[in-house]
């Protein structure tokens, strides 16, 4: 496989001059590629061995491409040219789209030339194993070093690792900020214990009176839990607010989540909910043996 780009020339009736030129990208690939590396083809075939150098030019173009350029149309049979090269090239293949330079780039149309139709000796072998793929990088070495000793084999990467690797600066960015998130939400559970020990302590003498008249420990823990479930309430509609008004700010450190993934603020809810919850028991617990008498007399 080799990546590159190119200019091309495309019928376009809708321009005066009939044509248009255009830098797009291209892949260089063998036979098997598309099956390697599981791309499937939706329209027309694959390459085969019999698009050799002397057969008639071919190529494969991305679903993208046919909705740009040939919208509402078959794009199998469609011809156009490689500009630099002046070579005409006929689709015989449509398959589907996939990110082709990086994971934040846009899905931009691009073609497929046969390796025997467009030689060249910058390629990347891909290999489609079972079970773990480097125990058989030797293997692998050694068959290449047997077609040609002289041929160097640079490196050898696993897919996973060539795309974390992509997304390195992301995962960073997800970690430093996954910890301040934890550090924050640590830090108001802290401020809401607080407060509502505070509270607690403030209106002792009216759960003391409350005991004293019959109160049952169920409800003292139930009024000041709902309290706490107030102020948790208001923090989440105001949180949520907020954080749909930043949406547009985290998006660029986002991929394969949108910034209003309704999942993630599901998910947020009832995680806030519980650390608060958890964070006003002690004091419910406390509010709830309060002694009467003792509450009283300290008033």
């Amino acid at each position: 496989m080799r990546r590159g780009g190119t200019d091309v020339s495309i019928s376009a009736p809708e321009n005066p001059s009939g044509i248009r030129t255009l830098q797009v990208d291209y892949n260089v690939v063998s036979p098997a590629y598309f099956e390697t590396v599981g791309i499937p083809v939706v329209r027309g075939r694959a390459f085969t061995d019999r698009d050799r150098e002397e057969a008639p030019a071919v190529a494969i173009v991305n679903e993208q491409w046919a909705r740009s350029f040939w919208p509402g149309e078959d794009p199998l049979g469609k011809r156009f040219e490689m500009a630099k090269q002046r070579r005409t090239v006929e689709v015989v293949g449509v398959v589907r789209d996939g990110k082709f330079r990086s994971y934040r780039a846009s899905i931009d149309p691009c073609f497929y030339l046969p390796l025997a139709q467009k030689y060249s000796g910058n390629m990347n072998l891909e290999v489609r194993t079972v079970g773990n793929p480097l125990e058989l990088a030797t293997a692998v070495r050694r068959e290449v070093q047997a077609l040609d000793r002289d041929f160097p084999v640079s490196q050898i990467l696993t897919l996973k690792s060539y795309r974390e690797a992509a997304l390195g600066q992301e995962r960073v960015a997800a970690r430093l900020l996954s910890g301040l998130g934890a550090l924050a939400l640590a830090l108001a559970a802290i401020g809401i214990y607080g407060v509502m020990s505070f509270s607690v302590a403030q209106r002792s003498r009216e759960v003391g009176i409350r005991i004293a008249l019959g109160a049952r420990t169920s409800a003292v823990l139930r009024m000041v839990l709902v309290l706490g479930l107030a102020l948790t309430l208001t923090g989440l509609a105001v949180g949520l607010a907020a954080a749909g008004a930043m949406t547009r700010f985290i998006a660029s450190l986002l991929y394969g989540v949108s910034p209003t993934d309704p999942w993630t603020f599901a998910a947020i809810s009832p995680v806030l909910t519980a650390a608060t919850l958890t964070a006003c028991y002690i004091p419910a617990r406390r509010a709830a043996k309060v002694d009467p008498t003792q509450a009283l007399r300290n008033e």
